[in-house]
């Protein structure tokens, strides 16, 4: 029997990962200054794997670095978080509603699962890593490889914004998006589409709906000044 050997993660990976990791979870916020000296010793690591995991990061549209070499997280102007919110309930409800015919017993089995995981919990940051589970058991029953890179894509720019929900807010802290779930669940369990795609357009409105207001965005006008 031959066996492949097994590959360590470099230290550029996983200087790449943290700092992706901070962004995506709110640790380093939206419109943050960063500086390479600050990340290498906040990592412990030389200036070199931070440089090129900034490049990657400025190229995948989460990191400015403007001529002067300062570089900034990017943030979400009023119109782009809406557009956002527009492409994601298309893109999503077109995969959602491909994903309830597809199906398998073990997806539902696994959205089942997570429904518990998110119930028992009053963590922020677990109902939010539970919350996108759910989602992309669903997408992936879709079989749509393309769509779903471009789900993550949309899902990764307004990430951080949701983790800037209220820790003991109502919305989270009583649970209101369970009822949506519990819709979108139903729906694939009796794989009618129509059903599944009414649930996961209530749920991506109504959590954009709570958390908007408490997010003081500016407009794209505003951000070019």
């Amino acid at each position: 029997m031959v066996l492949r050997a097994i590959m360590r993660a470099t230290l550029q990976e996983n200087v790449f990962e943290q700092i992706y990791a901070a962004i995506l979870s709110n640790r380093i916020a939206p419109g943050t200054r960063l500086t390479l000296r600050k990340l290498a010793e906040d990592l412990n690591v030389s200036v070199q794997p931070v440089r090129e995991a900034i490049r990657q990061l400025e190229a995948r549209n989460f990191l400015t670095v403007q001529s002067n070499k300062q570089i900034f997280v990017n943030e979400l102007s009023f119109e782009h978080f809406h557009q956002i919110l527009d492409a994601r309930i298309l893109l999503e409800g077109y995969v959602a509603r491909e994903a309830s015919i597809k199906r398998s017993e073990q997806a539902i089995k696994e959205m089942e699962e997570t429904m518990g995981r998110l119930q028992e919990t009053q963590d922020k940051e677990t109902i939010l890593v539970q919350n996108r589970l759910f989602h992309r058991t669903m997408y992936k029953e879709a079989n749509l490889p393309v769509f779903l890179e471009l789900i993550d894509a949309l899902w990764e720019r307004v990430s951080p914004y949701f983790y800037m929900f209220p820790k003991d807010g109502f919305y989270l802290r009583d649970k209101l998006f369970m009822k949506n779930h519990m819709g979108i669940l139903e729906g694939m369990r009796q794989k009618k589409p129509a059903v599944v795609y009414k649930w996961l357009k209530c749920d991506l409105m109504e959590a954009t709906e709570v958390l908007f207001p408490s997010l003081n965005l500016k407009t794209s006008a505003s951000n070019k000044e």
